[in-house]
């Protein structure tokens, strides 16, 4: 049965460690040049980091923990190339998030669509979420036919084409307010974009990407405030209900392994935070321990949709092309 022991985890991250000199430059604020490069990238990707680099370093833009926003393109890049993922799939992970950062109205969403690399163009398309900025810029105040009638016309443009049409389907699906409707289910409504795309490509290079980014915001980002936190687990579980059934046709352990991982870690670090908040809330009396409690209730519910996913995991894990995977690539006995 899965567990929540850290050993495959560990070994799989061993992976990772020969790449921690460039992460170590990017967070000390250092530029990356070639010459730092040349031992872990080929030259074709190489021109590919520093030019998104350098598009990062002027945009200023940093994470909540307060390092570059760029480690995090580069970390999902060494994901890929750590755990043997092709070139396509590596492209894909260092640009998954560059029209998502920078993408703040549908103008700019086709003007940087256009400086990404163009046999990536379509990945990078279902990677972004656009449904924020869409649900934002419509009248809700025309009620439902003239909101119909606005997600017909933005459907025309190719890049909003999936996402606005989405939104039109669902529109027999509203109870209560539209934009609320809309708001909550927008990261759901993504997701199923996204995995539809790759069921009926077959191209998984852009799930193995969402896989790497969820893995990687999960494993550095602990915000300090709650919401986040929640939102953070939230949109984990959302990926493992939206992707399990493509994730169990597939033929590729590393996929399945990624899925395995992501449920272990986001499962260890929600109970562990709970346990913490917990413990704060018995040591500082009922008068400042009583919001920790409400901490602790809400930790509760992410663990409970979590949990829901701890057979799909299981059964992943039994998986014989998994175990294969496992023990040659990591040299791990899984009894």
């Amino acid at each position: 049965m899965l567990t929540l022991d850290n050993s495959l985890f560990k070994n799989v991250t061993k992976s990772l460690d020969s790449f921690y000199p460039l992460v170590n430059l990017v967070n000390s604020r250092d530029v990356l040049l070639a010459q730092d490069l040349k031992p872990y990238f080929s030259d074709g990707i190489i021109d590919d980091i520093l030019d998104l680099q350098h598009i990062y370093l002027e945009s200023g833009k940093v994470r909540s923990c307060g390092n570059p926003s760029f480690v995090h393109s580069l970390r999902c890049l060494i994901w890929a190339k750590a755990l043997g993922c092709d070139h396509l799939c590596s492209k894909v992970s260092l640009y998954h998030d560059y029209v998502e950062d920078f993408g703040k109205s549908f103008s700019t969403y086709s003007s940087l669509m256009k400086t990404v690399p163009e046999e990536i163009t379509t990945q990078i398309n279902f990677l972004t979420n656009k449904y924020r900025v869409l649900i934002n810029s419509l009248d809700f105040s025309s009620g439902l036919s003239g909101i119909a009638k606005q997600l017909s016309d933005i459907s025309s443009n190719p890049i909003l084409e999936v996402s606005a049409s989405h939104l039109l389907s669902s529109l027999s699906d509203i109870t209560g307010d539209v934009k609320d409707f809309f708001l909550l289910r927008s990261y759901e409504f993504y997701l199923q974009d996204l995995v539809s795309y790759v069921d009926s490509t077959k191209d998984e290079s852009v799930i193995l990407a969402k896989f790497f980014d969820r893995l990687d915001n999960t494993l550095t980002e602990l915000p300090g405030k709650f919401d986040t936190i929640v939102k953070l687990y939230d949109k984990n579980t959302l990926l493992l209900k939206t992707s399990k059934d493509y994730v169990f046709s597939s033929k590729n352990p590393l996929l399945k392994l990624l899925y395995i991982l992501l449920y272990v870690r986001s499962m260890d670090q929600a109970t562990a935070l709970r346990h913490r908040y917990a413990h704060i809330a018995s040591v500082r009396g009922d008068f400042y321990g009583r919001q920790y409690l409400k901490l602790c209730h809400a930790l509760d519910l992410e663990g409970h949709k979590l949990a829901s996913y701890f057979k799909v995991a299981n059964k992943l894990f039994e998986d014989p092309i998994v175990i294969d995977f496992i023990e040659k690539e990591f040299d791990l006995i899984i009894s």
